[in-house]
């Protein structure tokens, strides 16, 4: 500290004062001689780590992210960042129910596979690259390995780790082997029960061997544990609206609203349904209070324009699509062909040609 008193821009002596703050639990003084720096973190491997750390003991797990993946990208035999990286990605990834992103699977498997080559034999490298065989739906191929590293684990206790029985017993369930799979995620679950990642699992494993009750009642506990979680709210209304449950569902995402009012991506989840349920006038009023909410992003509102058109309101998503082309950084052309279609539907043949002229490179 008095190093840092006499020297206070000196990087390495920040660095070395932040990491005994960091160690100390000191998270919030150790950020603050950290901030001054994030714009480095890129091309400063120890920086990267740190700031990482420090951002994921603060809970700032969305911050934190691309900072660890910088350190891994940076030193990838520095198996620490790279396993703390992998561990946010993956539960990002599998924790929002849709497309998988393959760009972010692709990062991944690219720092695993570089760290692998002076960590050959680490076992949790390993998992995680039959994790991401299995969410690339490569089922055989990631169940051979997590089944050798079991094998491995249970002669060298060297890995008692969740996403082991986790991604076993994922696997075993969309292989068909429902006994292995719900023994495995339940030995998960008792491992970690409080991941909400593993409950998600458990609760659909047993909807999948035809235990409703259990399947429920382990769906309550995972929204019980984070009520306020939007991630976990969204993944309970999708539950609940495949199982044919859209009242429950329609419940939580209304609940979760009085708390988190302006929460735009759970007003969409709520229309669309809402719009399975026939409750279109309902759907259609809450459509217009989110073309006009400040914090819809641009993709957002093209989601919001896709429901008016399916509930025939035109004039409503020709506004959703003005206000996301505006919001848009750049030429989205399926935005633009989508908004001109919908002018041309409107007989406004103007305004659509206008809107193909108008756009630079289109």
């Amino acid at each position: 500290k008095k190093a840092y008193e006499i020297d206070p821009e000196n990087k390495d002596g920040v660095l070395h004062l932040a990491q005994a703050h960091y160690q100390l639990g000191q998270y919030q003084q150790a950020f603050q001689l950290l901030e001054p720096l994030m714009g480095y973190f890129e091309k400063d491997h120890a920086l990267a780590k740190l700031l990482g750390q420090v951002l994921l003991a603060m809970n700032e797990k969305l911050l934190a992210e691309p900072i660890l993946t910088s350190a891994a990208e940076q030193k990838p035999a520095d198996v620490e960042s790279v396993l703390l990286a992998t561990d946010l990605i993956l539960t990002r990834i599998e924790s929002i129910p849709g497309d998988i992103p393959q760009e972010d699977l692709d990062k991944l498997e690219s720092i695993l596979q570089n760290s692998i080559l002076t960590n050959q034999a680490h076992p949790q490298i390993r998992l995680h690259l039959a994790d991401i065989d299995r969410i690339r739906g490569d089922y055989q191929k990631a169940l051979d390995m997590y089944l050798k590293l079991s094998e491995e684990s249970q002669l060298e206790k060297t890995l008692p780790h969740w996403r082991l029985p986790y991604g076993l017993g994922q696997t075993a369930l969309k292989l068909g082997n429902h006994e292995v799979g719900v023994a495995a995620l339940q030995d998960a679950a008792s491992k970690q029960p409080e991941n909400l990642l593993i409950l998600h699992a458990l609760a659909e494993a047993y909807q999948i061997i035809d235990l409703p009750r259990k399947a429920h009642e382990t769906a309550i506990a995972s929204l019980r544990l984070a009520p306020q979680e939007i991630d976990n709210i969204l993944w309970y209304a999708d539950f609940k609206t495949k199982n044919n449950e859209p009242k429950e569902a329609v419940r939580a995402l209304k609940e979760a609203l009085q708390i988190n009012s302006e929460r735009v991506e759970l007003k969409l989840w709520l229309c669309k349904i809402l719009i399975s349920m026939d409750s279109v006038q309902e759907a259609r009023d809450i459509l217009a209070d989110l073309i006009t909410n400040a914090q819809a992003k641009p993709q957002e509102l093209h989601q919001a324009a896709y429901m008016c058109v399916h509930l025939n309101e035109l004039d409503l998503a020709v506004s959703a699509l003005e206000k996301s082309r505006q919001l848009s950084q750049g030429t989205d052309p399926t935005l633009i062909m989508d908004l001109a279609v919908l002018y041309s539907l409107l007989d406004q043949w103007k305004k659509g040609l206008n809107v193909l002229n108008l756009e630079e490179g289109f």
